[in-house]
């Protein structure tokens, strides 16, 4: 977040979102850091499941990992199973339904997080992705993968890692 900081407004791309958990995650997060000013494009192509990301209810499972001061700010208790992603959270996220094979819904993103989604598509659907990502993403915008992909190797040019472990990526070109 810190490169993010003279940023007026953060555009970001949570790509293959499922149920929402990493928008909202986001969400959090920033605001926590005290930004204001940013929009979350959360989309999926199952239109169900953005349904479902929409409502911002969750198993309270999903927040174990959470500390108890960004539940006790972010979230509200429905019953003892769920809880909910409180409303000013859900104000920076726009919730789509898009196919990642698809062109570009938008472009110039601060942040695209493109997540265990890539590890299901065969080799050409991968380039297709990584071309729509790589002409979504700002210069000097951030690619985060999951842990086990990689870029793929037509647009390796394009970017400089900045931590390999945690497959964070600088798009340089």
């Amino acid at each position: 977040l810190p490169s993010f900081k003279n940023k007026d407004f953060i555009k970001i791309w949570s790509a293959g979102c499922a149920q929402g958990e990493e928008a909202y995650t986001l969400s959090i997060l920033f605001l926590d850091q005290g930004f204001k000013n940013f929009k979350i494009f959360a989309t999926d192509f199952d239109s169900e499941i953005i349904e479902m990301a929409k409502s911002a209810v969750f198993e309270i499972q999903k927040f174990d990992e959470f500390p108890i001061y960004l539940k006790i700010k972010y979230v509200e208790k429905l019953n003892d199973n769920k809880l909910k992603v409180k409303d000013f959270v859900k104000e920076h996220i726009e919730f789509k339904i898009h196919d990642l094979l698809s062109p570009p819904f938008d472009n110039d993103f601060d942040l695209i997080l493109c997540r265990n989604v890539l590890i299901y598509m065969q080799k050409e659907a991968q380039r297709k992705v990584f071309e729509n990502l790589t002409s979504s993403l700002k210069k000097d915008g951030i690619l985060i993968l999951g842990k086990v992909e990689i870029i793929h190797p037509d647009f390796e040019k394009f970017y400089l890692p900045l931590n390999i472990k945690e497959k964070i990526f600088k798009k340089i070109i």
